[in-house]
């Protein structure tokens, strides 16, 4: 082998390890600058969401906290619960009715609510705008979330977390 030869070989070895170091280096930075703004985009994208979620919660809290004071509620609750072993009593065929009007229409306007309910303070559903549940007494309900449920919402308004309904249809959520 010529001196030229092993001349050229050893400055590009020379030359190239540094290349190597700096492309490794850059690669690297380039890598964790990524991440970290991806990680970022991530943190903005969740912060945004949760506003979201807070917000959305927050309008139902108000929307119950309203469809609490209403004049029909209040008149006809008391009524679906002395009759609560009668659901073909005069009375709660009337009280229902009243408030499917009512109920119906305010769950047209909140689109996401699937159900709305009147529990008695016992903890016995007397009113549901779904048909079947009307039997369910969630003070001695199988689920401790629904259990949870109902001895805070007797305090004030409460939002459980999402749980698997097994008493009703298998794809359903409360």
């Amino acid at each position: 082998m010529s001196i030229r030869l092993k001349l050229t070989i050893m400055f590009l070895a020379i030359a190239s390890i540094p290349l190597l170091l700096f492309s490794v280096l850059t690669f690297s930075n380039y890598k964790n600058s990524l991440e970290a703004n991806h990680l970022l985009q991530l943190q903005i994208l969740a912060s945004s969401r949760a506003d979201k979620i807070e917000t959305y919660f927050a309008g139902l809290s108000k929307n119950i906290e309203i469809s609490q004071g209403f004049y029909n509620i209040k008149k006809n609750l008391p009524v679906l619960t002395q009759h609560i072993d009668d659901p073909k009593h005069q009375d709660v065929v009337d009280a229902r009715n009243m408030l499917n009007e009512q109920l119906r229409q305010m769950q047209s306007v909140l689109t996401d609510v699937s159900d709305i309910m009147l529990i008695s303070p016992e903890g016995k559903v007397v009113y549901s705008n779904k048909a079947g549940l009307y039997t369910k007494d969630l003070s001695e309900s199988p689920y401790e979330a629904e259990k949870e449920a109902f001895t805070e919402g007797k305090r004030n308004i409460y939002f459980s977390d999402i749980y698997f309904d097994k008493l009703r249809t298998k794809d359903s959520k409360c």
